[in-house]
């Protein structure tokens, strides 16, 4: 098997639909409230449509949301909710859950 090349980036801006769609793996992390507008964040109403699908009713999640996106290349997003003061342990805890949902393609 094939390892798994990760690239971090993280920016002050949202991510724009054209950088989204070029990407065919994403791994998000939002804040427990995720509200900003759609203009601004891609997609972002698809992520929270597909949480609230998934049966997500606390406001963070111990698991991530394992979804693909409605583009062309129906890029593959694993994302959670968390808060700012997640304990370190379980922080890499839920990143390791969602690198495994890329791995597991």
């Amino acid at each position: 098997m094939e390892g798994l090349s990760i690239s971090l980036t993280q920016t002050q801006t949202y991510p724009t639909v054209t950088r989204i769609d070029a990407q065919s793996h994403w791994i998000v992390l939002l804040p427990p409230a995720a509200k900003a507008p759609q203009e601004e964040f891609a997609y972002l109403d698809v992520l929270q449509a597909r949480r609230k699908r998934a049966g997500r009713k606390d406001k963070t999640d111990t698991d991530p949301v394992v979804t693909d996106l409605p583009n062309r290349i129906g890029s593959r997003v694993a994302f959670a909710c968390v808060q700012a003061d997640i304990p370190a342990f379980e922080l890499l805890t839920l990143a390791r859950k969602l690198v495994a949902a890329h791995q597991a393609l």
